[in-house]
């Protein structure tokens, strides 16, 4: 969580560009890098977690921390699922399920905006 907060801070709430509302996750080889952009700076950190496969994703910021905060005690289960751009996030009581946007979406953008790629 404190990871997720940390590179939210970065998101300008009144962007013209919705999609840097979003937060990219991406899972590699059991890391978890969590990557936030306002196409002037882009804020990265890392942490490991227990993953049966690799992808990547963005999710609504303000949306994911909402629930994670809601979920704060409890061992949270991330579905992601590319196919449909869909993440189901399971406490031990609730589940909630969010619309995501693939990655390729949030790197065109920022290419638009700014004439690179944000890293």
């Amino acid at each position: 969580m404190k990871q997720l907060e940390m590179v939210n801070g970065i998101i300008n709430t009144k962007t013209k560009v919705p999609l840097l509302d979003y937060i990219l996750f991406e899972v590699e080889d059991g890391i978890l890098t969590v990557t936030a952009s306002d196409l002037e700076m882009s804020l990265t950190s890392s942490m490991r977690v227990e993953a049966i496969e690799n992808g990547r994703i963005a999710v609504h910021s303000q949306l994911i921390i909402g629930i994670l905060k809601e979920l704060s005690e409890q061992k949270v289960l991330f579905d992601i699922y590319l196919e449909n751009k869909t993440v189901n996030i399971i406490g031990d009581k609730d589940k909630y399920k969010l619309q995501g946007e693939s990655i390729e979406d949030f790197l065109s953008v920022a290419f638009a905006q700014t004439g690179k790629l944000v890293s």
